[in-house]
C-alpha cells in the first residue's frame, strides 16, 4: 500500500456489483457519478471530523458505527443547506434539484488532490460487472458498507467488495444523500412553492 500524507491509499479496491438482469447504459455513467457524489461527501465528512481515521483500514474501524455518524452528519447538513437554497426554489427549478446539484460537500471530486479522488483502475463489463477503484482505502470501504456491501480483505493486499446490483446501488445512494428528513422538507417547501404558484395563477385569471 502506497501512504500520502493525509491518508491511506489502495491501489485496486474490486467491487462486483451483483445484477440478476441487464441495466440500461445510462445507469453506467450515473453509477460513477452517484458513487463519487457518496466517495467525496464521506471523505469530506472525515477530513472534517475524523481526520485520524483517514489512515485507518476498513477492518479496525466499526462501519456500521461510523456509517450511522456519517448518515447522521450528512442529513444535518444538508437539512441546513436545504433551508439556504428554499429561498431559490421555485416550480420551475425544484429545490431537489438545487440540492442535489449544488450540495458542496457531495460535489464529485470537489477539492480533491489526485491522490485522494476516486479513480476507476480496471472495468470488468462481463455479468457481474466487476470495477476496480482506486482513492482512500476507508472512503471506499464505508462506501461500500454505507450501500449494503459486503468488503473481504484479500492476500494480495487489495480489497474485494460485493454490492447489489447497479439500480440498487444506485438507490441506496439516493437514499444516503437525501435523508428522510430532507426529504421531507424538500417536499413541504415544494408544495408551498406550488400553492403560491397556483395562487398567483388564480390572481392573475381574476384580473
Amino acid at each position: 500500500m502506497k501512504t500520502t500524507e493525509t491518508a491511506v491509499q489502495t491501489p485496486s479496491f474490486i467491487v462486483t456489483y451483483d445484477d440478476k438482469e441487464s441495466f440500461k447504459a445510462t445507469q453506467l455513467a450515473e453509477l460513477f457519478n452517484e458513487t463519487s457524489r457518496l466517495y467525496n461527501a464521506i471523505l469530506y465528512f472525515l477530513r472534517s471530523e475524523y481526520r485520524d481515521m483517514l489512515e485507518l483500514s476498513p477492518f479496525a474501524v466499526d462501519m456500521t458505527g461510523l456509517g450511522n455518524m456519517f448518515y447522521r452528519h450528512l442529513s444535518k447538513k444538508g437539512l441546513e443547506y436545504a433551508k439556504i437554497e428554499s429561498k431559490h426554489a421555485s416550480v420551475r427549478t425544484p429545490l431537489k434539484t438545487l440540492v442535489l446539484e449544488n450540495y458542496p460537500i457531495n460535489l464529485p471530486q470537489i477539492h480533491l488532490n489526485e491522490t485522494q479522488s476516486l479513480r476507476v483502475t480496471s472495468l470488468n463489463y462481463n455479468s457481474p460487472l466487476k470495477v476496480a477503484y482506486s482513492g482512500v482505502i476507508i472512503a471506499v470501504g464505508l462506501s461500500v458498507s454505507i450501500c449494503g456491501g459486503s468488503i473481504e480483505f484479500r492476500k494480495d493486499g487489495s480489497f474485494k467488495a460485493q454490492l447489489n446490483g447497479v439500480n440498487d446501488t444506485l438507490q441506496a445512494i439516493d437514499k444516503v444523500m437525501i435523508s428522510p428528513e430532507v426529504r421531507s422538507y424538500i417536499e413541504a417547501i415544494e408544495h408551498q412553492k406550488l400553492e403560491e404558484f397556483a395562487s398567483r395563477l388564480k390572481d392573475l385569471k381574476s384580473e
